[in-house]
């Protein structure tokens, strides 16, 4: 699979949601998203208040008409940031309800459901243990570029590194569902992506650059969970 691939999977994603009849599994995961994302920028917009205050009191007088643009421009950017990592945060906290949609989808995708050989409950714990595992893969990931963006002259590396691991990791988050449903491993669905290492980021940017637009990114969630099951079925 090539990098075309992977954006052709999250394409065919989008409309293969579109023409399925899952409103039931697709609701639940994106009002959740929802419900997170406004909480996050609710209070992400209190704090850019109070640090505009703080920001102002720090001016000299003879700067004080530069108050009129840090104030915008503070929102700008921790709403850009605050809208990205709640989005992020959302996919997280709203995983437990994906496997269903993904098991639907393949459904409508294949034409019959997936073989599934765990009963609910062990769907539940297995799912509950598998989030788990994708964070002990994904945090100490994001740390070290964060700690990097603090090295002066490498961290001018840190905002592309970011992108591309951000890429990555919620290539891997969203392409395991189907995985994850048959019981397979996470290392099994890592091995995978990395036999198709472009097609994989070039999928994860798509669902990146969507969790950075604000109203469209609590939808962001099923649309790439439709992605990451086309981009399954067309793994080798």
């Amino acid at each position: 699979m090539t990098a075309s691939d992977g954006l052709g999977a999250f394409s065919d994603g989008i409309r293969l949601l579109r023409r399925s009849r899952v409103g039931l599994y697709v609701w639940p995961p994106a009002l959740l998203s929802l419900a997170i994302i406004g909480l996050g920028l609710w209070l992400g917009m209190t704090w850019v208040d109070r640090l505009g205050i703080w920001a102002r009191d720090l001016l000299p007088d003879w700067l004080d008409f530069l108050s009129s643009v840090l104030v915008p421009l503070l929102y700008l950017i921790l709403g850009l940031i605050g809208t990205w990592l709640f989005g992020f945060l959302a996919i997280v906290l709203s995983s437990p309800l994906h496997g269903n949609l993904a098991a639907a989808l393949e459904a409508e995708l294949a034409g019959r459901q997936p073989v599934i050989e765990q009963t609910r409950w062990q769907l539940i714990l297995h799912t509950l243990r598998r989030e788990g595992q994708k964070l002990r893969y994904q945090v100490p990931r994001l740390a070290g570029v964060g700690l990097l963006s603090f090295v002066p002259v490498v961290n001018v590396i840190a905002a592309p590194l970011g992108f591309l691991l951000a890429a990555w990791l919620l290539a891997a988050q969203f392409v395991d569902l189907p995985a994850e449903n048959r019981g397979l491993p996470f290392t099994t669905t890592l091995a995978k992506l990395r036999a198709h290492r472009m097609a994989a980021l070039s999928f994860g940017a798509c669902v990146v650059l969507l969790l950075a637009v604000p109203l469209v990114n609590f939808l962001t969630v099923p649309v790439a969970v439709a992605g990451g099951v086309v981009f399954w079925s067309r793994l080798k």
